[in-house]
């Protein structure tokens, strides 16, 4: 893997391969708030999007959320930290709860791995345009999810989980880590708030309620603060990346 300046990123998006670049957002810093980028070469764009350097860069992350613990944060997100990741644990609760009700065990990892995409995908083309949720039901639900104990190392994983998720949020004036966390809130709210029994029945499901909360916290991680089509001018490396589609959305998934 080769590091290399923003300069020489722009001369290798000039060649034409800006799918092999992946900007770096650990430490930047400890380089003089200098940008650079790895570069690791890929045969297309689409091979780009299972590789070590996406990892790479969420593990840096991770890492330094961890070690400066919430030194970093403003009281404000500190604040939005503890609130997210209290929604996430009464999910988490209510998740565990109902597979026990279930008599649902945990799946092995190789059934997991089997049910991912193929490689050499991008976000877009891992999309199905119809999901169908599964029903939740109510008469083997028995479990209190106030009764489970998710125990304190997980409780602390999760902390650290949300915090990387809201280091990864710049500070825009309005595509932050603020607007995540309103768009979070009203979610679970409106899930929580309906009443017609057969949408109820859908969106009630823990996973699903899990998943689309989730969803709404991540879904401008590392937005810059414009839109598509500026991005795609000012980072022409993303938009190689994404086939000039959707490229905010895309990256935010990816991260």
């Amino acid at each position: 893997k080769i590091q290399v300046s923003s300069e020489t990123a722009d001369l290798i998006t000039a060649a034409g391969k800006a799918h092999w670049l992946f900007q770096r957002v650990d430490d930047i810093g400890d380089r003089g708030g200098s940008q650079t980028y790895w570069v690791e070469p890929q045969t297309s764009g689409q091979d780009a999007k299972h590789n070590h350097a996406m990892v790479d860069q969420l593990t840096a992350s991770i890492r330094a959320t961890n070690n400066k613990s919430m030194e970093g944060f403003s009281d404000g997100s500190k604040y939005l930290i503890g609130w997210n990741t209290d929604i996430l644990e009464k999910l988490l609760k209510r998740l565990i709860a109902y597979r026990k009700d279930r008599n649902i065990v945990k799946e092995p990892l190789e059934s997991f791995m089997d049910s991912l995409p193929p490689e050499g995908l991008i976000v877009r083309q891992e999309i199905l345009h119809l999901i169908e949720l599964p029903k939740f039901d109510t008469n083997r639900a028995k479990t209190d999810p106030s009764s489970i104990q998710l125990g304190s190392e997980v409780e602390s994983q999760l902390r650290k989980f949300v915090s990387t998720i809201a280091s990864l949020y710049h500070d825009n004036p309005f595509h932050n880590f603020k607007h995540a966390s309103n768009v979070c809130t009203n979610i679970n709210k409106l899930l929580n708030g309906i009443t017609d029994q057969g949408i109820h029945q859908r969106t009630s499901d823990p996973l699903t309620s899990f998943a689309v909360v989730f969803s709404a916290l991540i879904h401008d991680v590392d937005h810059v603060g414009v839109t598509n089509p500026i991005l795609m001018k000012e980072k022409p490396r993303i938009a190689a990346m994404y086939n000039h589609q959707s490229c905010a959305e895309q990256n935010s998934v990816d991260l």
